[in-house]
């Protein structure tokens, strides 16, 4: 049965049940995909996730090769999966914003418990539209560009519990959590059964729980009131060379799959995603189409590692450079971007243009996961 979603929210079912493993698609969503190291850009570490081939529950399991298999369909809901040596992330993010400004919102979905290896865990993120990430990690993370610049992030930690990180101009501060007690200890950890996980958010205060379990995580003050009443919603996944340890705890150590069904954000307020035709540019550069028109008052959205790129939104005629989005750690030679697009546009152009910091292959660089958004 579907949950009892409140007035003026957004509910996600995600009732598809193919033969096999289908990739998500759906019109809406954001999906960006990311490793780190070199030889994965193109094509990811090969890595076996849950359901067979013919959907069949876990164990069974099939063989995925292709970045764009890392978010699926099975079953009547998705799942995530991914290795990274190295280090790797998935994020999805839905065309609805959270609203905070009457009240109490709510986010709410089922995922499961089970986890393969202590190097792969899941995060919520909470940010306003102009200072969130394509593709947030947590401000230790090995890859990437750190948090956000404001906001909030419910985080998992090595005992399985989800506990609330405040945001303020780039630093952390990690809220009461009661994480002492492992997951394991209050429930039967499955990967085949989805719990209720529900974050519940005003401008001063978060509140983290599984309702249908009677566990209550966090119920904390914000340190400050927060600086924004609408919120991009994140739900990620990451991986950080999850065999290292292995065995460990006395068991074997792979990456994950992590199962998600029955979402919704509530209060809620639609905008513009709008999706591309391709995956990644590179080389010499190429052009990317979407699937409509940039409405007005659009931005571009996409990452790119070991160059910096110019773009051209008129077939090459002029080029510029893109607006970096707002982030706080540049140790790495990535870059994410959110700069305006015009309105009536179609297709973006990009070519490779400078060099980032810390990058022995400045011939090397890759430009992915382009998307529009617009409010």
């Amino acid at each position: 049965m579907p949950p009892a979603v409140p007035p003026g929210g957004q509910y996600w079912d995600f009732n598809v049940n193919p033969a096999s493993p289908v990739p998500f698609d759906e019109p809406g969503w954001d999906v960006q995909t990311y490793s780190r190291d070199r030889p994965t850009w193109i094509n990811p570490e090969p890595m076996d996730a849950h359901h067979g081939m013919d959907c069949a529950g876990y164990p069974s399991q099939h063989r995925i090769t292709r970045y764009d298999q890392m978010v699926f369909r099975c079953r009547n809901h998705i799942m995530t999966a991914i290795q990274a040596e190295g280090y790797g992330a998935v994020a999805l993010t839905p065309d609805r914003l959270i609203n905070l400004s009457a009240g109490t919102a709510v986010i709410r979905f089922d995922i499961s418990t089970f986890k393969s290896s202590n190097r792969d865990w899941v995060h919520v993120w909470v940010s306003p539209w102009d200072a969130h990430l394509p593709l947030p990690a947590a401000d230790w993370a090995p890859g990437l560009n750190g948090t956000q610049r404001d906001g909030l992030f419910v985080e998992q930690t090595a005992n399985g519990n989800l506990c609330p990180r405040f945001v303020r101009n780039y630093v952390v501060t990690e809220l009461t959590c009661e994480d002492w007690r492992p997951l394991s200890d209050r429930i039967v950890l499955s990967a085949t059964r989805r719990n209720t996980v529900e974050i519940r958010i005003t401008g001063n205060r978060v509140r983290v729980s599984m309702p249908n379990d009677s566990i209550v995580f966090s119920d904390v003050s914000l340190p400050a009131a927060l600086p924004f009443t609408q919120g991009v919603v994140q739900f990620t996944h990451y991986s950080y060379n999850p065999t290292k340890c292995a065995p460990c705890d006395g068991s074997p150590q792979v990456a994950n799959t992590w199962h998600w069904d029955e979402m919704y954000i509530a209060p809620s307020i639609p905008f513009t995603i709008i999706r591309a035709d391709r995956r990644y540019v590179d080389g010499a550069g190429g052009t990317v189409n979407f699937r409509s028109a940039a409405p007005g008052g659009a931005r571009l959205q996409f990452s790119a590692f070991g160059m910096e790129p110019d773009v051209s939104f008129d077939d090459g005629r002029t080029w510029q450079r893109p607006v970096v989005a707002a982030y706080g750690k540049f140790t790495h030679p990535e870059g994410q971007y959110w700069t305006p697009m015009p309105a009536g546009a179609t297709r973006v152009m990009l070519r490779p243009a400078r060099a980032l910091s810390w990058w022995g292959e400045p011939t090397s660089w890759i430009a992915r996961d382009f998307s529009i958004w617009a409010r």
